[in-house]
């Protein structure tokens, strides 16, 4: 759970990411976070690939990663599919770099 919606439902101290530089929305976390940065550029990178072809489409944006494939009238079922595994991949280098920090660290970050 993001920080932003773990404070406004009482389960965080603060809405502020670790990287104290802004909340941590989905769109903080997608797309601005330093801590994420290197993920973050593969994500671009296989999504880039993938709208090079695509009409209008041109630029990451929160709901082209996250909106259902019907939302977006630019983007094929293929095309989608490929973004939602790239988002993916992200969500599990991510977890893989927590669980990474639990294990060796002995602390849960929140």
């Amino acid at each position: 759970m993001l920080k932003e919606d773990a404070y406004r439902t009482g389960l965080s101290n603060t809405p502020v990411c670790d990287c104290d530089n802004d909340r941590e929305s989905a769109e903080h976390y997608l797309f601005n976070c330093t801590k994420y940065h290197e993920a973050r550029s593969e994500l671009r990178d296989a999504v880039n690939d993938i709208l090079e072809s695509v009409k209008g489409e041109k630029h990451l944006t929160e709901r082209l990663l996250l909106a259902p494939y019907s939302q977006s009238e630019n983007i094929n079922r293929k095309q989608d599919r490929h973004i939602k595994e790239a988002l993916f991949q992200l969500k599990q280098k991510l977890e893989e770099s927590f669980n990474f920090c639990t294990i060796n660290t002995g602390f849960r970050l929140s």
